[in-house]
């Protein structure tokens, strides 16, 4: 039989590895969510202006207006993603630490079982699997929506417009 120290090892070892990929995901969250808000503030900008602008410049503004809207909708669903995956990735670290909690147990009470602590250990990563899972299409989708972004810079660039509200600062904070 391994030594209580050999069988704490690997939920020590992923509740580590889920508290890195948890950092990583915080940190693209709060970039994601400051760039909802900047969208919002330019949609809000945009839409002033439509307000007291001439008739001709109103088509372009209006046009101004959905992409942003358009563009707030899809980073704000990458939002919704990487909070998905960070709390698959806290009930993770949860279950490794219970994990832990009945490894310890077991050593007090053998009739705990080891069962329950296999179990729990399982589970716990199989929602490491899914946190992952959603970082997967995250990355997926906002490549899509980068894509989408540059191909509308490319389109006003050929017409001659320019648009402050695709600027390179929100691309980087994108990818």
């Amino acid at each position: 039989m391994e030594s209580p120290i050999q069988q704490l090892l690997p939920p020590v070892v992923i509740i580590s590895a889920c508290g890195l990929l948890c950092m990583a995901q915080f940190a693209r969250y709060t970039a994601i969510v400051g760039r909802v808000r900047q969208f919002h503030r330019e949609y809000l900008n945009a839409y002033a202006k439509l307000q007291h602008c001439a008739p001709d410049e109103r088509p372009l503004l209006q046009g101004i207006c959905a992409e942003l809207e358009q563009q707030a909708h899809g980073v704000l669903r990458l939002a919704c993603m990487i909070r998905s995956a960070l709390m698959f990735l806290v009930v993770a670290v949860i279950c490794m630490i219970v994990t832990s909690l009945l490894i310890g147990l077991e050593l007090v009470w053998p009739r705990v079982g080891a069962g329950l602590g296999l179990a729990v250990f399982v589970s716990g990563l199989v929602m490491m699997l899914v946190g992952m899972g959603y970082v997967f299409a995250e990355v997926r989708i906002s490549l899509r929506l980068v894509q989408h972004e540059h191909a509308e810079l490319e389109r006003r660039a050929a017409v001659g417009v320019s648009y402050s509200g695709m600027s390179d600062s929100n691309s980087e904070a994108e990818a």
